[in-house]
C-alpha cells in the first residue's frame, strides 16, 4: 500500500508503470513506458500494431447474503 503514501503525480506515475502489454505476433511484453517513446501504438520489438493489456487477476470479495 505504498501508493496511498506517495503525491498526486508520483502516484499516476506508479500506476502507470503497472500496465502491461503484450504484441500478439511476436509476443514481447512490454510497458505503457514503451509505448510512449514512439508515436503510434505498435509493438516496440516488431512494430506490429495489434497489442493486448495483460490483466491481473485480483481476487474481488464478494459478500454471501
Amino acid at each position: 500500500m505504498a501508493e496511498e503514501n506517495l503525491e498526486g503525480g508520483e502516484a499516476s506515475e506508479v500506476i502507470a508503470e503497472r500496465k502491461i502489454y503484450m504484441c500478439i505476433k511476436c509476443g514481447t511484453i512490454f510497458s505503457k513506458s514503451d509505448l510512449e517513446v514512439s508515436p503510434g501504438i505498435h509493438c516496440p520489438n516488431c512494430g506490429y500494431r495489434i497489442i493486448t493489456k495483460i490483466r491481473t487477476f485480483k481476487a474481488k470479495p464478494v459478500s454471501a447474503d
